[in-house]
């Protein structure tokens, strides 16, 4: 189904098609607001928030490319003014880096620019001494909560915060020493493609 289509069924309040869609890109929706967000929770609502947009306001809204396209960017957006409101600040622009990494709507992204910065962050994650390295990995690839985490190893909420901002500092002195990359507000890190 083409986006013409899609829109005309939505202006019309198909509900086959509005389901259709949300069932299409709804995951990939939240798993692209969760790479700005790392918050499983905010980043569904925010793609809940879009969806209800675009059916609320489908008779106005003009699409001039693809709808995937449009969904992506709204929801990127939104996420953006998420961060604003909460005055988390990117100023190097390593948060919008990581969305792109994790999601094929950016195909014209510089491939090389981009192979670069993957590659001195998979570097700066594998440098993390082991246990912190799982801790990263359990909270901001595999989205485990502090308590989960403790609870798997065996350790205190209290360790696994500290374990945490010790990762940031040490990614950030790695990022800003290899690339000049800042990262600014809380811990960007990468998605599970880096890691992989």
């Amino acid at each position: 189904m083409n986006t013409i289509t899609i829109i005309d069924s939505l202006r019309r309040k198909e509900d086959s098609a509005y389901g259709d869609l949300y069932a299409n890109y709804n995951q990939d929706l939240v798993s692209f607001a969760n790479t700005y967000l790392y918050d499983r929770d905010l980043a569904k609502d925010i793609v809940q928030e879009a969806f209800v947009y675009l059916w609320e306001n489908s008779e106005n809204i003009s699409i001039n490319h693809s709808l995937k396209n449009y969904l992506y960017a709204t929801v990127r957006n939104r996420c953006l003014n998420e961060l604003k409101r909460l005055k988390i600040v990117d100023s190097s622009g390593l948060l919008d880096f990581m969305s792109k990494v994790n999601s094929d709507f950016y195909e014209e992204v510089d491939a090389e620019q981009n192979t670069y910065k993957v590659h001195v962050i998979k570097r700066a994650v594998k440098e993390l001494p082991k246990k912190m390295r799982e801790i990263v990995t359990m909270k901001y690839f595999k989205e485990y909560s502090y308590k989960e985490i403790a609870d798997e190893l065996n350790i205190s909420v209290n360790t696994v915060k500290t374990q945490l901002k010790r990762a940031k500092l040490k990614m950030s002195e790695k990022l800003v020493s290899d690339t000049g990359l800042r990262i600014v507000g809380f811990l960007a890190l990468c998605t599970t493609t880096i890691l992989s």
